[in-house]
């Protein structure tokens, strides 16, 4: 059968885009900002040794995505805790053989659960590149030809991968894989069955087969190239380099028998939403709160003044108030940026040393001699010591002024914040069997799922309860109120109007550890020293409130965190909603609280 198979190898883009030099039988690739680096292997057994190797490698190559096969890890004895790969999110398919695949967080991965074959060792999930979804898959095919794990097999996976692409409009894909086909179209010694069948399918379906100029199975009496990358012609256009690192020891039986890490390049060109983004937050720590204090109580004497007891809405003067606030907070409290990169104890010494480092490891790529290799070396050491040391003389100043429950408390802050977790982000999500990327879209199908009440009306909801705790909520509210034994005095206190003694008293149990601020831009360490015009505005606000039965503080800030152990987080059922609510609000609740509380206690003793 005739058949065109269009096969680019390392070679053909070394004459044009790629800058790549030759060490031995090792190609070192120049790694650019724009590019996407993917590396792929068949480790052979993912054991705690090849584990840490294979993760310092990835690290050292700075990696984005990561595929490796045979992972061999037993489904029936496997830890809950999978191994995971430095600031990577990782994803496996544990059966006889096993794959596993992973991204970095900032691309945000997401499994892809209806694609996963146990059968043919397949396992998908999708990555936003350039503001474009990407389909990446990673496959083996177990060579032994009385296994169900065919090549077949393989193929009708991958036939229902690109359905799936067209269904969703991605037209991005990624094949990665230990094929176990041989074929000389792809630069190997010789062509076996499943290695024409291979060739008809890219053929047939215009899928690219990328390759090295280097054997990716290495034995003593002759090696193969079988580790293949299959790639759409989008992908294949932004195809930079191939090659494999036959000097590195990932592998069981190196350097003489096993497979080698192969290593691809993409150019892509990121989109303004894709770079680093750096949030800025107010510097709280570093605030002069004398100076703030004295300007918070001049612009609200210039602005509001003896005029704060004509508000007859507290709507108006709240949003008076806070206008003032923000306009005082804007000038008089610092502002820092803070991207996940951020360490407290960085300083401009460590600044220095990581542009050296920088510096130096530029100075290699340009020109990778024995010399530039050194001084690339011996920065990156001294930089590695000095952060170890700077963060080790931060934790021991930290704690000699902590007692045992602060203590506590930051070292759970410092596994949170120092410890190389992924990041909370939230991809792409599905409804009615379409996949939605932009935001707007994502908003509406959270608010649905979790806010318009719809699940009421769903098939599986109990309506017998729902009918139940409609008629205890009617009777609550149709009875009448029990007959008090407790005072006119009593009850007057229960109804009298806030003092300003109320709310102080709020605010001293107020707790000052929140991490946020809320969504008018407050945060309990900026309330807690409110000068005595502020406290006066909020006295006013509280009374009008009380007195007109107003909760003026509807609006709070949503926050989605994955639920874990959920197998798809395409669905947004496998997120939870965590509210900021306001502070001033909760500050409200306090002093109402207390009174009721109060108000109980007298019910109880005069019962008793």
């Amino acid at each position: 059968m005739a058949h065109t198979v269009h096969h680019i190898t390392n070679a053909q883009n070394i004459s044009t885009t790629s800058k790549v030099q030759f060490q031995g039988d090792k190609i070192i690739m120049t790694r650019k900002n724009n590019m996407l680096q993917i590396c792929q292997i068949n480790i052979s057994g993912l054991s705690r040794h090849s584990h840490t190797a294979l993760n310092h490698y990835n690290n050292n190559m700075k990696n984005d995505i990561l595929a490796i096969q045979e992972t061999l890890i037993d489904p029936t004895d496997a830890s809950k805790d999978l191994p995971a790969f430095t600031n990577m999110e990782s994803f496996y398919l544990l059966n006889d053989r096993g794959v596993s695949v992973s991204a970095r967080s900032a691309l945000k991965p997401q499994r892809v659960s209806e694609l996963e074959d146990k059968t043919s060792d397949a396992l998908w999930m999708t990555v936003n590149i350039a503001s474009d979804i990407t389909l990446i898959g990673n496959v083996y095919t177990n060579p032994n030809a009385n296994t169900s794990n065919s090549l077949e097999k393989t193929l009708t996976n991958i036939d229902k991968a690109r359905s799936y692409c067209s269904k969703q409009k991605i037209k991005n894909m990624v094949i990665l894989g230990d094929f176990n086909s041989r074929n000389t179209i792809w630069k190997d010694s010789t062509t076996n069955k499943r290695g024409t069948d291979l060739a008809e399918y890219l053929s047939k379906y215009s899928l690219l087969c990328i390759t090295p100029n280097a054997q990716t199975f290495l034995c003593t009496n002759g090696g193969s190239t079988i580790d293949l990358a299959l790639l759409s012609p989008s992908m294949a256009a932004v195809h930079n380099a191939t090659s494999v690192d036959g000097q590195v020891e990932l592998f069981s039986g190196a350097p003489l028998r096993g497979h080698v890490p192969v290593i691809h390049q993409f150019i892509i060109a990121k989109s303004n939403n894709e770079k680093e983004k750096c949030m800025e937050y107010k510097d709280i720590k570093n605030t002069n709160w004398q100076i703030w204090k004295e300007e918070l109580a001049m612009e609200i004497d210039q602005q509001i003044g003896n005029n704060v007891a004509h508000y007859n809405c507290p709507d108006m003067l709240w949003k008076k108030l806070i206008s003032i606030i923000k306009g005082v907070n804007n000038t008089t409290i610092p502002t820092k940026q803070i991207s996940r990169h951020s360490k407290p104890f960085w300083n401009p010494t460590l600044s220095n040393m990581s542009k050296t480092v920088q510096t130096a490891k530029k100075a290699m790529c340009v020109r990778y001699t024995p010399a530039n290799i050194e001084a690339y070396t011996t920065a990156k050491s001294l930089f590695a010591d000095k952060l170890v040391s700077e963060k080790n003389n931060w934790i021991r100043t930290k704690l000699e002024t902590l007692n045992v429950i602060d203590s506590k408390i930051f070292w759970k802050n410092y596994k949170r914040t120092l410890t190389g977790q992924i990041t909370e982000s939230m991809g792409n999500l599905e409804e009615n069997g379409i996949l939605h990327t932009e935001t707007k879209d994502k908003e509406d199908i959270l608010f649905k799922t979790f806010f318009d009440g719809s699940h009421m009306s769903d098939a599986n909801f109990d309506q017998s309860f729902g009918a139940e705790i409609e008629h205890t909520y009617d009777e609550i509210i149709s009875t009448r109120p029990i007959h008090s034994h407790t005072s006119r005095h009593d009850n007057d206190f229960l109804n009298a109007e806030i003092t300003l003694q109320e709310i102080e008293s709020a605010l001293v149990k107020q707790k000052n550890n929140a991490k946020s601020f809320d969504e008018d831009g407050l945060h309990p360490v900026i309330i807690k020293r409110f000068p005595a015009q502020a406290l006066a505005v909020l006295h006013k606000i509280f009374n009008l409130c009380f007195s007109q039965g107003k909760w003026i503080w509807d609006t709070a800030m949503i926050v989605f965190t994955k639920k874990p152990g959920k197998p798809n987080y395409m669905k947004a059922g496998a997120y939870r909603p965590i509210s900021l609510a306001s502070y001033v609000g909760k500050l409200f609740e306090m002093v109402i609280e207390k009174r009721k509380k109060y108000r109980l206690r007298l019910c109880v003793d005069t019962t008793a």
